[in-house]
């Protein structure tokens, strides 16, 4: 007989705007739960209540669950049934924090000072004969928090342990009452330090027992916590290795392998978190560098202001060249920027965004009236939940089957945005796809489709260079790099256009000051094989504020480029191909070498 599988999704008033998996079954939080439970207080209610069914898994999800795997509740379920046979079968994300230490002890340690110390002396005092010194926790064992789905063996003996240790938790007569209820420095909420060993106890009963049988979905499928762990994906691995090497053999020389790349690995993410970190605060009192240049300063080009017929703001096109014309698609939106490039509010009751498509010459004007996108499929997709504020910032690109958007749908009040794919067929968004992050992030924005594969090839990101394919609303990933360094801090802009025999896009920084906000850009070549043969200069076009281009288009000798100003202009600017030429520098070879990504392929459903 097939194992049952019934899954919690913990819901509380904190946890309101995240919204929760129609496949999951929801399971109050509860009013009358301490701080010393965190989110285990409807865990051990549950558990403390109910009989358990023999032949189910069971598993209590929190409201973050989602933001933090990318998996849905269809995901989880059909690797579930995959791993019946398992007695805990879990979903750890963060592969970065689980190899990089021993175990989850010396994590927590490395950011909570003493917590690993006041777990030990709670373990002692239970009975619990596991030394979290010496325990070694590998991919196949660790478990973040409770993201599992288990068998009645493995709840039982988490809620044994959980009683033992709230008789200590709850007694101000115990020694250990006051360290496990000191709040964790640096918390957003009052989190005690006894959440911390709670989070961890999971892992702690199937490393340290190691008599339950546990598979766990595959952990560097999952998203990093440090967006620059993604420089060290074999370093990872290769240090999981080590572990699981020793588990299996006992031969301390695994050990000390791992302490020796463990220590060279955290060096050099610490060096290249800190010089992203430096870069982004470097020289905050100032405005924008008086070297950087303008295009308009520099070359005096044609450009032109394009008009729609709304109160709201244009701002952001796109611009493609299709059979002897240009079709530039341009945002509108109700939302209001100062000077400075700070948001100041909202026209009416809620954001929205719309699109209008515009059909201008070769001389940039523009030849027929704006039509608004009839966007209601958007709107309605997902049942209203995957973008009810509208797409932001599409991209046009062509295929054989005609015009189609690359955008980023807008929750305001998740404060989400999934990217979503769609055509434009007499004035309206058809064939609406979202397209789910290949990170699990819950934001997703400025992907560059590249011209020519039809929709299907995208630069995720220049450095770490990504280059995903998309499916029916599903990502592969295609190729990564280590990515060129001078653009560690760009992300994408327009699309990817044929350029003779290269690639050519614009990507930008964004650069937050006292004085207020701007945008730079810098053009970049690319050769066949995604290496960077040369780039520009950074630039404005022709505001030292907020600009942003989102389109760019090949016209035989010229190029047209598409942006906005300050969120409330839409531009066009020609350039010669001479002139784009002569900003480019070429970029010396070197290790900035494409190498080959292991395919996956997540779950189509991201419309929830």
């Amino acid at each position: 007989m097939a194992s049952r599988i019934r899954i919690f999704q913990i819901n509380s008033d904190v946890s309101a705007r995240t919204a929760p998996d129609p496949e999951f079954e929801p399971l109050d939080h509860g009013a009358d739960a301490g701080p010393h439970w965190a989110e285990y207080w409807p865990i051990w209610r549950y558990l403390n209540d109910n009989p358990l069914a023999e032949d189910c898994h069971y598993g209590f999800l929190p409201p973050r669950f989602r933001a933090d795997t990318g998996l849905t509740g269809r995901d989880v379920k059909a690797f579930v049934a995959q791993a019946a046979a398992h007695d805990v079968v879990g979903f750890p994300p963060f592969p970065d924090q689980a190899s990089l230490y021993i175990n989850m002890f010396e994590q927590g340690e490395s950011r909570h000072q003493g917590m690993a110390d006041t777990a030990r002396a709670l373990f002692d005092a239970i009975g619990l004969r596991i030394d979290i010194t010496r325990l070694v926790m590998d991919s196949r064992t660790t478990i973040h928090c409770n993201y599992l789905v288990a068998k009645p063996v493995f709840w039982k003996r988490w809620k044994q342990v959980v009683d033992q240790c709230l008789a200590h938790v709850q007694d101000p007569s115990s020694r250990l009452y006051a360290p496990l209820n000191a709040p964790v420095a640096g918390a957003q909420m009052h989190t005690p330090v006894w959440a911390l060993i709670a989070e961890r106890l999971a892992s702690t009963l199937l490393a340290g027992l190691r008599d339950l049988s546990v598979r766990n979905y595959p952990p560097f499928r999952m998203p990093a916590s440090n967006p620059y762990c993604a420089q060290f994906g074999k370093e990872l691995v290769a240090l999981d290795a080590a572990k699981r090497a020793y588990l299996d053999t006992r031969d301390e020389a695994y050990l000390q392998c791992f302490r020796t790349l463990q220590q060279q690995t955290l060096q050099s993410l610490q060096r290249l978190t800190r010089r992203g970190l430096a870069r982004a605060d470097k020289a905050v009192d100032q405005g924008p560098p008086a070297q950087i240049p303008t295009l308009a300063g520099l070359f005096a080009p044609q450009t032109a202001q394009l008009s729609i017929p709304t109160s709201d703001s244009a701002c952001n096109p796109s611009v493609v060249w299709s059979a002897g014309r240009l079709m530039v698609l341009v945002r509108s939106h109700n939302y209001r920027l100062n000077s400075r490039g700070e948001f100041v509010g909202v026209n009416g009751q809620e954001l929205h965004s719309e699109n209008w498509l515009l059909e201008v010459d070769d001389g940039l004007r523009t030849v027929a009236q704006p039509t608004l996108i009839d966007d209601r499929l958007v709107l309605s997709a997902g049942g209203g939940r995957l973008a009810p504020n509208g797409l932001e910032d599409c991209r046009l690109h062509l295929s054989p089957a005609g015009l189609f958007v690359l955008g980023s749908g807008r929750f305001a009040a998740l404060e989400r945005n999934t990217m979503v794919r769609a055509s434009i067929v007499d004035g309206r968004f058809c064939d609406v796809r979202a397209i789910r992050s290949p990170f699990g992030h819950g934001r997703e924005k400025n992907w560059m489709v590249v011209e020519g594969s039809h929709g299907a090839l995208v630069i995720y990101r220049m450095s770490p260079f990504c280059l995903i394919r998309l499916g029916d609303g599903a990502t592969n990933i295609e190729a990564t790099r280590m990515g060129h360094p001078s653009l560690a801090d760009y992300s994408g802009s327009s699309q990817v256009v044929l350029y003779g025999g290269s690639y050519l896009c614009i990507v930008h920084a964004r650069i937050e000051k006292p004085g207020g906000t701007y945008y730079v850009h810098r053009i970049v070549e690319m050769d066949p094989a995604w290496n960077v043969a040369g780039m520009s200069d950074e630039f404005f076009f022709e505001h030292r504020g907020v600009e942003f281009c989102s389109g760019m288009a090949i016209l035989d000798r010229e190029v047209i480029f598409s942006y906005g100003i300050n969120d409330s202009a839409a531009k066009l600017m020609r350039l010669t191909k001479d002139q784009v030429d002569s900003l480019i520098k070429r970029a010396p070879s070197g290790d900035d070498r494409v190498r080959a990504a292991p395919g996956r392929q997540p779950a189509a459903d991201a419309d929830a």
